[in-house]
């Protein structure tokens, strides 16, 4: 992944490979075409998780050991490996 900072002009480089705690994607919906078929599947899921309140504190749902631990703590959402 390489992340572009343009206010500090500055390109960082970052592998995941090899990390068991990779980065995931929220509200996958907002990256796909209204008519795509995997749009509505992720907005119900999306909504879902707005309604278990999950997206509350946004500085621990970067990455999947910490989404999974509030999915788990919220009753039982999908995990992340469900999801296609």
């Amino acid at each position: 992944t390489d992340v572009v900072d343009l206010v500090a002009q500055t390109l960082t480089s970052r592998r995941y490979a090899q990390t068991a705690n990779v980065p995931i994607l929220h509200r996958k919906e907002e990256f796909l075409h209204r008519a795509d078929p995997r749009w509505e599947q992720f907005r119900t899921i999306t909504q879902a998780e707005v309604e278990a309140g999950l997206y509350s504190d946004t500085s621990r749902i970067g990455y999947r050991d910490q989404w999974n631990e509030l999915v788990r703590a919220a009753g039982g959402l999908p995990q992340i490996a469900d999801f296609p």
